[in-house]
């Protein structure tokens, strides 16, 4: 088995997940896989009970320990229930109570996999903030040209901000609040909140929106400028749904897509 064969088996076989920026990994899943008894949730239970014995892990309540170096998670699908996980660190201390096939291979697979998803959440992040920048930029502009164009630079901005979330969600910003189960906290920050490609289509949108209200001029009413940005909305649209569908995301979360949302645009709301 090659290396990268090796390194395919167990990401197939253990699961993970990053916790405030750090890498853990099913412990039931590697003693299933990888441990030498018939019993995975036994052979955790005595191991468990030998490094509390040593002081490495604290003692349990409600059955696990209630440090850091062993996390309770659930992972997302059908039927799954809380799972005790564990970093890289402690993985090693668990290898020096229990037995393992082939432990040196899930042990450099561990430290690949932490490096790897660690490096790309990293720049993930950095990605993320650059287009959040980014779309403040345009959103500013955006609203001074709102202003610049308006009859009486009096505009509408909740109508021609709903306008384009019309258009290229076909929800206004108070059911998109409901549709991400936000709070009232992270309501304020609505854009925060959305998936990368919806963000990028509303910037793109009100861009767009932007050179087309000061094309007309100056003497743009609420309607009119709202019907603007919900038009520039739609062609971004175009755009945007053959990704998400592509990518099989959801729009406006950006999460993997279970069923295919509903993204044709409805009229426009005063």
């Amino acid at each position: 088995m090659t290396s990268l064969e090796q390194f395919q088996e167990f990401d197939g076989t253990i699961r993970k997940v990053i916790i405030n920026g750090v890498m853990y990994f099913s412990v039931i899943d590697v003693f299933k896989h990888y441990g030498n008894a018939g019993n995975p949730h036994q052979s955790w239970e005595t191991a468990k009970a030998h490094l509390i014995e040593q002081g490495f892990l604290s003692s349990p309540k409600n059955g696990e320990p209630t440090d850091d170096k062993i996390k309770i998670h659930q992972f997302p699908g059908k039927g799954q229930r809380p799972t005790p996980v564990a970093d890289f660190d402690t993985f090693l201390r668990i290898a020096m109570v229990a037995k393992f096939k082939n432990w040196e291979g899930i042990r450099e697979y561990m430290v690949t996999a932490t490096h790897e998803k660690i490096e790309a959440q990293i720049e993930a992040q950095r990605e993320r903030e650059a287009l959040r920048q980014k779309s403040k930029r345009i959103r500013l502009s955006y609203t001074e040209t709102l202003i610049e164009t308006h009859v009486n630079r009096h505009p509408h901005f909740a109508r021609a901000t709903n306008a384009g979330y019309k258009g290229l969600f076909n929800m206004v910003a108070s059911e998109i609040i409901k549709y991400l189960e936000l709070n009232e906290s992270q309501a304020k920050n609505l854009r925060d909140h959305i998936g990368d490609l919806a963000l990028t289509g509303i910037t793109a949108y009100e861009a767009f929106a932007k050179h087309d209200m000061l094309a007309f001029g100056s003497q743009l009413n609420d309607e009119q400028q709202a019907q603007l940005t919900y038009q520039a909305a739609q062609e971004i649209l175009q755009i945007v749904k053959p990704r998400a569908e592509r990518l099989k995301i959801d729009l406006v979360s950006g999460r993997p897509l279970l069923a295919p949302p509903d993204y044709s645009a409805g009229e426009i709301e005063n």
